[in-house]
């Protein structure tokens, strides 16, 4: 291959590349303008209260039994045992992505906890009541903005 081909082989690649790149950036600030999609409550609330975990995790006197994070909540509501809703916040957090305002209140054998701020008005609720370990009944309210 002589010198005139090489340096049109090269100048073809690096229009390539460039060509590359540009695609890139359009698609990227594509992506960036579109609005984010609405979560529901409820798939939230069965997401997270039914995600398994072990006693370790999060409770260590549980030692390595396994339970569903309803259990988990129900605990620490009634015990205030605040690792617990410390990794609740931080999964409902994740959920939302930061796109959308919370507030989510536990209630369990008469004790109420709540978790989140609203700003405005919800865009989806969830009202449910949660079985837990020794037949206690956990009851979930949760409201999205």
């Amino acid at each position: 291959m002589n010198r005139k081909g090489m340096i049109a082989m090269m100048d073809a690649m690096i229009f390539i590349v460039l060509i590359a790149f540009v695609s890139m950036a359009i698609m990227n600030i594509e992506s960036e303008n579109h609005d984010h999609e609405p979560l529901d409550a409820s798939e939230i609330c069965e997401y997270i209260l039914s995600t398994d975990v072990t006693g370790s995790d999060l409770i260590p006197e549980m030692g390595s039994t396994r339970y569903t994070m309803a259990d988990a909540v129900a605990y620490a509501v009634v015990k205030d045992h605040e690792p617990v809703m410390k990794e609740l916040r931080t999964m409902l957090d994740d959920m939302t992505m930061g796109n959308y305002d919370y507030v989510l209140r536990l209630t369990c054998e008469n004790v109420t906890k709540t978790i989140g701020g609203l700003e405005g008005v919800s865009e989806s609720t969830y009202s449910g009541t949660w079985t837990v370990s020794g037949s206690r009944a956990l009851s979930v309210e949760m409201w999205l903005t």
